[in-house]
């Protein structure tokens, strides 16, 4: 599926048990926040067009992303498996949850 992000705003934190995301900025500029609960690692990975990094997200990482380029961000997610509407894998956490401890370079929009 393909979404969209503008610039400044940040759509986090979520996580799956079972689905692996693939995500990749198709146009602008992404940040790509990852965060390992049980460890408190965190990664920032950044994509774009002119660097186009494929990212791979495994179960159980939490992971949002945010615009950090002046245009919006068109982002592609290809999941390992389809949404389930009975039963939805995805747990969700506020942007800022001091639990989760990544700081992000933007603020909401």
């Amino acid at each position: 599926y393909v979404t969209t992000c503008h610039r400044g705003v940040v759509k986090a934190w979520h996580h799956h048990e079972r689905q692996t995301d693939r995500m990749v900025c198709l146009h602008g500029s992404l940040q790509i926040g990852l965060a390992e609960e049980a460890t408190g690692r965190t990664a920032t990975v950044f994509s774009s067009p002119p660097r186009p990094r494929l990212v791979t997200i495994r179960p159980g990482i939490w992971h949002g992303f945010a615009c950090v380029g002046g245009e919006e961000a068109i982002v592609l997610n290809l999941p390992d498996r389809a949404y389930d509407y009975a039963q939805p894998d995805e747990q969700r956490r506020p942007a800022h949850d001091p639990a989760i401890p990544y700081r992000w370079g933007v603020q909401d929009g």
